[in-house]
């Protein structure tokens, strides 16, 4: 072992990482399980034959470290973002076969690093026609195995059609996955109900738009959650199942607007009620002297939320605590988010933010029945005021503690545990 080590010069020990990096990145760029990239990566790292070579898989990112007393030059150290991730089973395929020949020594490695450049690079082994035949074909088959019949079969084509057209719209003019979910499942839930109104009366329009959704249905990245799950990887599957539920939610907002659109159930109101959100983030925003270059973003997370807040009233008929939690998790996150995307403190937009649901109203109502002397109405009106408080605060706590996890266990482990002792 030693003898192989000393023999490697610092470029070929910084290729086999740089190698190793490429293989676990286009591997979770294919959406590949957490375990399953380690695991290639590991078996890169180990051609080497050093005495410390470890690799760190998450959603987001990728590690590797090479490491070896022989190392003259000391050891190696690489990190990989992964900005983007799509569902492509062929590439993970072709990495796992350039790992298998390099290791069987039928390949070298600048040729292993050479094929890997050329895998990331090419484009989807089928064309983009092809791949909406996929879509069509999958909206007709589960319209038969939700039991639908002629109608909701020919609907379901018809439909499948318009979302595999929605989909090339949308990668053409690369808009944001959860915003393109929003829309697709928009368009898709207000072209069947056309259908049910001039095409097809008879239609069962529930089976053609769940028939047609089940192609949008983040089905790889629950599974892949599971599984990593299951091999005690809770950092990387709790993350891809946030993913998972996040991508189902944007579907069903989608749908829930469509519907809303259709039977103009409050709609006018709802439009008024958004606009006004935005107006109330910005003049929060002066009053608290948000930075001006912040104010049209910050209001962009306080429309959002409260957007999100009616949602969960109107349509989905949850309680006005637990829509205040779900809405103060999406501003929470938003915050997060906008904080690192702009360089940002995030109570810059936490405060505009989570102005909408401050429960302002009901510490007046309170104080209004107290004084008044109707102690069960202000009591009442001070339990409801405190559960929204502590929702507020609870939606907080949690994207606050699953950032501060995300972030700091992309760090490997022994890495962590040497910063403890170092304070120590």
């Amino acid at each position: 072992m030693q003898e192989r080590t000393t023999k490697q010069t610092p470029t070929m020990q910084k290729k086999i990482l740089e190698t190793a990096l490429l293989a676990g990145q286009i591997m979770c760029e294919s959406n590949a399980e957490s375990y399953r990239v380690e695991d290639t990566m590991n078996r890169i790292l180990t051609y080497s034959k050093a005495s410390y070579a470890v690799a760190v898989s998450f959603s987001t990112s990728i590690y590797a470290i090479l490491d070896d007393p022989n190392y003259a030059s000391g050891g190696f150290a690489g990190i990989k973002r992964i900005t983007s991730r799509s569902n492509n089973l062929n590439k993970i395929s072709k990495v796992n076969t350039v790992s298998r020949a390099l290791l069987g020594g039928k390949i070298s490695m600048d040729e292993a690093y050479q094929e890997l450049t050329i895998i990331r690079q090419a484009s989807n082994q089928y064309s983009t026609w092809v791949s909406s035949l996929g879509i069509i074909g999958l909206a007709l088959s589960f319209s038969i195995l939700f039991e639908g019949g002629l109608v909701e079969f020919i609907a379901s084509g018809i439909n499948g059609l318009i979302l595999s057209l929605m989909t090339i719209l949308t990668d053409k003019y690369y808009i944001n996955h959860a915003l393109s979910n929003v829309i697709q499942s928009l368009v898709v839930t207000l072209a069947a109900y056309l259908m049910l109104f001039y095409l097809f009366p008879e239609m069962n329009v529930a089976t053609v738009i769940v028939a047609t959704l089940m192609p949008m249905v983040p089905g790889t990245a629950i599974t892949n959650s599971l599984r990593d799950i299951f091999r005690e990887d809770y950092i990387a599957g709790s993350a891809r199942a946030m993913e998972a539920f996040f991508e189902a939610l944007m579907i069903a907002i989608g749908s829930v607007v469509g519907l809303a659109i259709l039977g103009g159930y409050h709609m006018s109101n709802y439009l008024i009620q958004l606009i006004a959100a935005y107006f109330v983030g910005i003049s929060c925003s002066i009053s608290v002297e948000e930075p001006r270059k912040m104010i049209l973003k910050t209001s962009i997370i306080d429309t959002a939320g409260w957007a999100l807040y009616l949602l969960c009233l109107d349509f989905f008929n949850v309680g006005t605590v637990l829509a205040t939690y779900i809405a103060g998790l999406l501003i929470a996150g938003m915050s997060h988010w906008f904080a690192r995307l702009f360089h940002e403190p995030v109570t810059v937009f936490f405060i505009p933010g989570f102005f909408t649901l401050v429960p302002g109203g009901g510490m007046y109502r309170t104080a209004f029945f107290l004084f008044q002397g109707d102690m069960s109405r202000g009591l009442s009106e001070l339990s409801t005021t405190l559960f929204i408080a502590l929702a507020i605060a609870l939606a907080v706590f949690t994207t606050d503690t699953l950032v501060s996890i995300i972030f700091n266990q992309h760090l490997p482990k022994f890495i962590r545990r040497n910063r403890r002792m170092k304070f120590k």
